[in-house]
């Protein structure tokens, strides 16, 4: 297995478990941990939005929640060009163990930072004009 590196890696500066730091947040993310996964997902992915991010985390509440969110937790660190915590802080753990944590520690952290850097990519793509209507014979 080969390690991604990100270049000017930084700490984070929310906390894994300081959920209480920020009350409506962590309330939020204890009573509905799909729906701000899904705002999370929408505020910081260019190729999901909130819908298939709730349902997809909805649908693996059965345990296996990390299968969703340990992949997403990775996109958003390399978004912000985040290290992973080492220990309860690593992202499996974040995922598998407490993932309403992790997920309130991402609220929190595109919260503190505002809407990670994307690339755009703007591609002109010219057509020809057609003709409509009957062809002639």
């Amino acid at each position: 297995m080969t390690e991604r590196r990100i270049l000017n890696e930084h700490h984070w500066k929310e906390s894994l478990f300081g959920c209480c730091s920020d009350l409506s947040t962590c309330c939020y993310g204890c009573f509905c941990t799909a729906c701000l996964f899904g705002e999370n997902v929408r505020k910081t992915s260019t190729d999901a939005g909130f819908f298939g991010g709730c349902c997809g985390y909805f649908l693996t509440q059965a345990g296996c929640c990390c299968l969703v969110h340990k992949p997403a937790r990775i996109r958003f660190r390399e978004a912000y060009g985040l290290q992973e915590g080492h220990g309860l802080a690593s992202d499996f753990c974040a995922s598998w163990c407490c993932s309403a944590c992790g997920v309130c520690q991402e609220a929190r952290e595109i919260k503190s930072q505002g809407a990670p850097p994307m690339v755009t990519v703007v591609a002109h793509v010219g057509t020809q004009p057609t003709a409509v209507g009957n062809k002639p014979r």
